[in-house]
């Protein structure tokens, strides 16, 4: 199981060192990824478990944590930014170059 971000950036290193091809590295960052998305849902997981079988679900009773409530923004703004900044550089640069040069 992953336990902060070291753990999720060891095992990302651990994908890209496999002895396997893109293919393979590519489906299990996306597992990585889906199984980021399930820990940091914002709502109920077992909906979320349920719902990949074709169930439904009422929310538990205990899903959120009134005094552990997650943090929602809306990042429009900034995705914005990002892609003018990918654009103006007229899409010639890496993500690294364009999100020091970004902020």
């Amino acid at each position: 199981m992953l336990f902060g971000l070291g753990d999720i950036r060891m095992r990302r290193v651990f994908i890209e060192q496999e002895d396997s091809g893109d293919d393979r590295k590519r489906r299990e960052h996306q597992r990585l990824n889906a199984l980021l998305g399930y820990c940091e849902a914002p709502c109920c997981r077992r909906q979320i478990l349920l719902a990949y079988f074709g169930e439904t679900a009422q929310p538990a009773a205990i899903a959120m944590p009134a005094s552990d409530p997650v943090a929602l923004l809306d990042g429009t703004n900034d995705a914005r930014e990002i892609l003018a900044a990918i654009h103006r550089t007229g899409e010639r640069y890496g993500a690294a170059h364009i999100v020091t040069t970004s902020f």
